[in-house]
Formats: structure tokens, sequence, C-alpha cells
């Protein structure tokens, strides 16, 4: 039971590395200006996420292996706006949107689990702060109708199992792993410890009554 409850956070551990990279990736081109998003934006976004997405890592493969199309851009835009995408910027817009999802979806995991926030500090990583500055390369106004349409957007699986794997094997994610499992298996030694030791207070003073 502990090495399945220790393997399930560490899964949902990088999990959240995954879809801050996805994000702050597909989002490294565009910085703090409004889009112009609009809720019908957003659920053509859900609705059409696995064209959309398809799309955006064909030319990010591309991009990694110096073979990024000078028409790549142009391509984007036109499969976008097929996908409902209003125009202009529908690049752009899907860039915001899917950063702003990567937030909630983010911020949603931890906030459910101190564990996995405190494993994070301990490796030096701020996972708030990280999320944070995710959000502040979004315009407050395309953050405002991301954030109204919080629970259609939560609905998005952003990243697949590829994903999460692709982001463990690259050399700097591998470390993190190692320094992780340490400090995952570290945490639940001492919770371990402690536990114990408040059962054993606790029937020493059972044993006083």
């Amino acid at each position: 039971f502990k090495t399945k409850h220790k393997g399930n956070k560490m899964k949902k551990l990088f999990t959240i590395f995954a879809i801050l990279f996805v994000a702050s990736t597909v989002f490294a081109q565009t910085a703090n200006f409004k889009t112009g998003i609009t809720d019908s934006d957003v659920k053509a976004f859900v609705k059409n996420y696995d064209a959309i997405s398809a799309k955006a890592k064909e030319h990010a493969q591309a991009y990694s292996e110096n073979k990024l199309d000078p028409n790549a851009y142009k391509d984007m835009e036109e499969t976008f706006i097929k996908c409902g995408i209003s125009s202009p910027k529908a690049v752009e817009k899907v860039a915001a949107i899917t950063a702003g999802a990567g937030y909630l979806v983010a911020k949603k995991e931890l906030d459910k689990d101190a564990t996995k926030v405190q494993i994070m500090k301990n490796m030096g990583v701020d996972p708030y702060q990280a999320i944070e500055n995710l959000k502040a390369n979004i315009h407050k106004d395309d953050m405002q109708v991301i954030q109204k349409n919080k629970d259609l957007l939560l609905t998005v699986k952003l990243v697949t199992k590829d994903d999460v794997q692709k982001i463990r094997e690259t050399p700097e994610v591998k470390k993190l792993e190692d320094q992780a499992k340490k400090e995952a298996k570290e945490y639940l030694k001492n919770e371990f410890k402690k536990n114990a030791n408040q059962t054993k207070d606790q029937l020493k003073k059972d044993g006083k009554k």
C-alpha cells in the first residue's frame, strides 16, 4: 500500500511538471498582450482539443529538430480557425488558453495535496510560484475569460502518458525525478515516525486513565 501510495504521488508530481512544461513551451512566444479570447474560443478549444494539440505538437517537434517550416504559423492559424478559434491571433489565443488551462489544472492538483507541494519545495522548486509566473504571462482580460470557463477547461486532458514520458526522459527532469524519489521516501519515513510517536503517546494517555 505504501509503495502504491508513493507511486501515485510521483505520477501526479510529474504530471504537474509535464503540464507546466507543455503550457510554458507553447506560450513562450507571447508575453502578456491581449489576444481577445472569447467564451466561444474556449468552447472551441475544449471541443477540438485533440486536433489543436496534434497540430501544435507537430510543429513543436519540427522546431526541436530545427526543421520548422517557415509557413508553420500560417498552417497553425488556418487549422485553429477551422477548429473554431476566432481570427485574428488564433495561434496566440490557443497559446494563452493552453497556458491558462495549465495554470488551472496545476493549481487544482497542488491545492489537493500539500505533500506534493512540500516535496517540490524540498527539491528547490516553488510550484505555486511557477504557476503564478505562468499566469503572469497571460493578459488579465484573457485570464478573466479563462477563469470564467474554469470548469469547462478542467475537463481537458492537457497531457498524455506519452507527454509525461517524454518529459521524464530529459536529463533535467531525470535528475529532478531521482531527487523527488529521495524526498518522497524521506517524507513518508518521517510521516510514519510521527504517526508512530502519536500512537505511542495516545496509548500512554489511555493507560493512565
